[in-house]
């Protein structure tokens, strides 16, 4: 999925259309930034701990 030329046209399709000020390239730089984004809160679900980071656009993840 990650590399679909389909879901590439798509992405680029909605970036178009949205009109963001912002919008990543291609689909796979898309999945890239949301691995990035959710991972942390992933981690943390998953050992069950209660989490207690504070996200940012400027800084991201922070405790």
């Amino acid at each position: 999925m990650r590399e679909s030329i389909a879901k590439q046209t798509q992405w680029s399709a909605f970036c178009k259309k949205s009109k963001l000020r912002t919008c990543p390239e291609s689909f796979s730089d898309l999945l890239n930034e949301l691995f990035e984004f959710l991972l942390p809160l992933a981690k943390e679900i998953e050992s069950d701990n209660s989490v207690h980071g504070h996200w940012t656009p400027e800084h991201g993840w922070t405790a």
